[in-house]
């Protein structure tokens, strides 16, 4: 099966258009291509919409990961403080408890360490993906995370 293909781009027309009866003639003119451009720019023009939607929202995740970034050392100190705090205060009962067998200083570690991260979560999870500059230095305030020479940064 031969199949034509007829392009009558001529204004007037030099085709006869009843030649797309005759078997395996396919017949185009100058408003067909229009048409048939128009189609394929406006699938072009989706495709960019698409496109644009994707790298919008790849930006967006990449710029929120970027800006986490400051609060990662923060996060880190904050959970070493908390860490601290807590073998400090379990040693401490561990002291005023001398009859405590493994088992139930065990019990306790796991106890303590529950309660830690459950108290850290919803701060660490809002520090890492939503804190701004200046949230994350009253954080730093509020918390006591500032290093010895350290202090907040003007305009941060």
């Amino acid at each position: 099966d031969l199949t034509v293909f007829i392009f009558d781009l001529a204004v007037p027309r030099n085709v006869e258009p009843s030649a797309v009866d005759l078997p395996g003639v396919k017949l185009f003119n100058i408003d067909d291509l229009a048409s048939i451009a128009e189609d394929n720019q406006r699938k072009r023009q989706h495709a960019a919409d698409d496109a644009e939607r994707i790298v919008q929202e790849e930006l967006r995740r990449f710029m929120g990961w970027w800006g986490s970034l400051d609060a990662e050392p923060m996060i880190r100190a904050l959970r070493l403080r908390a860490e601290s705090v807590r073998e400090q205060e379990l040693d401490r009962a561990g002291n005023n408890m001398p009859g405590l067998s493994d088992d139930d200083r065990r019990v306790l570690e796991a106890l303590t360490r529950s309660i830690v991260n459950r108290l850290l979560h919803d701060p660490t999870v809002f520090l890492k993906n939503r804190a701004t500059k200046s949230e994350l230095d009253a954080a730093r305030l509020l918390f006591g995370l500032w290093g010895d020479d350290a202090a907040p940064t003007p305009g941060r």
